[in-house]
Order: structure tokens, then C-alpha cells, then sequence
């Protein structure tokens, strides 16, 4: 009986070295994903062709005039700034609103 479970346990191992070097087997790469119109012509590609920008580039003139425009925003925006309610009041309406919101809190609970 010895000699059989081993003949079997022979032969799993066999099976499943099988299937581990099945499973290592990969396609080439052409054929799992063809890409259409590539193809090999034997030389290097030149790497060094400059760049086309895609959009015009500022020059200085645009950069100043765009920092003038930015400036005068931001100027136009500190003169019309409004001081706010003072931090006490504030402080108190936080409070207020505070304690509404525990009394609401009760009435949902049934307290």
C-alpha cells in the first residue's frame, strides 16, 4: 500500500510540476495585443527632433500686461473689503446658535 501512495504522490507532483511550467509559458507580445500600422524597420528612432510647441508662448509683453491686470484686481478687491461683525459678537451668536441646537436636539430625543 506503501508503494502505491507514492506511485500517486509521484505522479501529483508531476501533474502539478506540469501545470507550473505551463502556467510560465507567455505569448509573444505581437500576438497578444497587435498594434496596426507598427512595424519594425531596423533602425533607432531619432530622439532629438525639437519640439513643436502646442500653444504660443508668452513673451514679456504679455507677461507684464497680465501682471498689471492682476495687480489692479487685486488692488480693487483690498479697497472694497468690509470689515466684519466684531469677534464678541460673533462669539455670542456661536453660543446662541449652540445652545438652539442642543434644545432641538432634546425635542428629537424625546428628553
Amino acid at each position: 500500500m506503501t508503494a502505491q501512495r507514492d506511485s500517486s504522490f509521484s505522479a501529483t507532483i508531476a501533474l502539478l510540476a506540469t501545470l507550473a511550467l505551463v502556467g510560465c509559458q507567455s505569448a509573444r507580445l505581437d500576438e497578444l495585443a497587435p498594434l496596426p500600422g507598427v512595424r519594425n524597420t531596423g533602425t533607432t528612432p531619432d530622439l532629438n527632433v525639437p519640439q513643436k510647441a502646442e500653444t504660443d508662448q508668452f513673451t514679456d509683453a504679455d507677461r507684464a500686461a497680465k501682471t498689471s491686470e492682476l495687480a489692479a484686481a487685486r488692488a480693487s478687491q483690498q479697497g472694497a473689503a468690509q470689515p466684519g461683525p466684531a469677534p464678541a459678537a460673533t462669539a455670542a451668536s456661536l453660543r446662541r446658535a449652540s445652545q438652539l441646537q442642543a434644545e432641538t436636539l432634546k425635542e428629537i430625543e424625546g428628553e
